[in-house]
């Protein structure tokens, strides 16, 4: 009631002072932009999210000659150091895809977008079985010197030394399990051509460059098939030069005689130590490449700020690899209005 005698008061003074009235009105400065057109700037920027499912078309991974082990043998490369993926033909794979971007709207037939998209390629898994040592045996050959002659029987005696010369390992198996994953995170500059409004639909097409980094990363791992432990290197018994050896028959006086195993010069590190070691191996390898898009797609206006977009894509992940490195999907989201 207050509130009203006071506004009754107020127009009734108004009325009976019209000088006053008009000058008021005459000198009252022009309005202020409204909300809506402060904010007008505000509208032009966008996010966006979306899922889809596509086919990636990329070079296989292969396994590594020498990461699965043969006797006398250990896996190339060593546990502290990831070894380099091999790549082999190109494959194609289906997956499910995630993709984000944060736009702006030049104007009502142009916008400009930044992007970001995660896919999986073509990965890799296999298992074998090889031979791990599990106990390795110090062994000696025997030396002959000093040969003295008997002059009444004619024979020669010698003094006898045992000379170590290597381990010989009694073996047991183990499963070599070797898995391997390979993904790309791509990152465009898009710039997309809306084609008019027809109702709540908005037909576009887009086209964008940027960079795809593609990483292959994956383990081996092996486990002893009795156990199931983890293999860790042999049980070293007694000591002698690190070196494997076999069997060689008899010397010529009917001792044992043993000779180094031959192997191959190691890839990489020193030659397979006696005792604890790792048999485990990380395999990573990180590609950079130039890649490139096209899109075409459609959207629908659910919302005064948001568009449910749904489009095709397809993209080269590396430009100038031709069009071996491909990738098509089919992605639905949701285009949201920064207001």
């Amino acid at each position: 009631m207050k509130f009203l005698a006071a506004a009754g008061l107020v127009g009734a003074c108004l009325a009976t002072s019209p000088l006053l009235a008009a000058d008021l009105f005459e000198s009252a400065p022009p309005p202020m932009d409204s909300p809506a057109q402060a904010s007008e700037l505000g509208t032009n920027w966008y996010i966006r999210g979306d899922i889809g499912y596509g086919r990636t078309s990329e070079a296989t991974v292969v396994p590594n000659a020498g990461l699965f082990p043969s006797i006398g043998n250990q896996p190339i490369g060593d546990a502290f150091n990831p070894v380099p993926a091999t790549r082999g033909n190109f494959q194609s794979t289906t997956n499910a895809m995630f993709s984000a971007g944060v736009g702006y709207r030049i104007n009502d037939w142009l916008r400009v977008e930044g992007s970001w998209t995660f896919s999986n390629g073509p990965g890799y898994g296999t298992q074998q079985t090889v031979y791990c040592p599990e106990v390795a045996n110090a062994v000696s050959n025997q030396q002959y010197t000093n040969p003295v002659t008997n002059p009444v029987t004619g024979q020669t005696t010698y003094t006898q030394t045992a000379v170590p010369v290597g381990y010989q390992y009694d073996f047991t198996s183990c499963n070599g399990n070797l898995h391997v994953t390979q993904y790309n995170n791509t990152g465009l500059a898009m710039a997309y051509a809306d084609l008019g409004h027809w109702g709540m639909i908005n037909p576009y097409i887009g086209v964008g460059v940027g960079m795809n980094v593609n990483t292959i990363s994956g383990k081996l791992n092996f486990n002893q098939t009795d156990t199931g432990a983890n293999y860790t290197g042999p049980q070293v018994v007694g000591a002698a030069p690190g070196q494997w050896v076999v069997g060689a028959g008899t010397d010529a006086f009917g001792f044992p005689a043993y000779r180094p195993l031959p192997r191959p010069a190691p890839t990489s590190g020193a030659p397979q130590p006696v005792g604890p070691a790792n048999w485990s191996r990380t395999i990573s390898q990180t590609k950079y490449s130039i890649a490139a898009s096209a899109a075409a797609g459609v959207g629908f206006q659910i919302s005064q700020s948001a568009t449910l977009d749904i489009g095709y894509h397809v993209t080269t992940l590396d430009l100038f690899a031709g069009f071996k490195n491909l990738q098509q999907s089919v992605m639905a989201g949701v285009r949201y209005n920064l207001n």
